[in-house]
């Protein structure tokens, strides 16, 4: 919580440059890709679901600093708002899950 606090104004700076939509349409496409392919056990298709968006954000800051450099805020910000919206996004479906499950 507190790297989303200290990096706010890199997460807010790219927000407004279509970012949002992309990551939000990414995280869609990744819960219903997920539990499309999950096959029949509701259980496997969550868990899928949840494996196609999580993604970890330390393997991209390290891919996007490239040869030992600094990444710029534009990258930490991207990194981080796909951790919040992916976060945000799978809680609905999340609990939509576990009702299917207890059924």
């Amino acid at each position: 919580m507190l790297v989303i606090v200290l990096r706010g104004p890199a997460i807010l700076g790219v927000i407004g440059q279509g970012t949002l939509g992309a990551i939000t349409a990414v995280v869609i496409a990744g819960l219903l890709i997920g539990h499309a392919l999950g096959g029949p056990d509701p259980r496997t298709r969550g868990v899928l679901a949840s494996a196609t968006i999580y993604r970890h954000p330390a393997i991209a800051l390290i891919l996007a600093s490239g040869l030992g450099m600094q990444p710029e805020d534009g990258v930490i910000g991207t990194v981080l708002l796909y951790m919040l919206v992916s976060l945000l996004l799978s809680r609905p479906y999340e609990r939509w899950r576990r009702r299917v499950i207890a059924a």
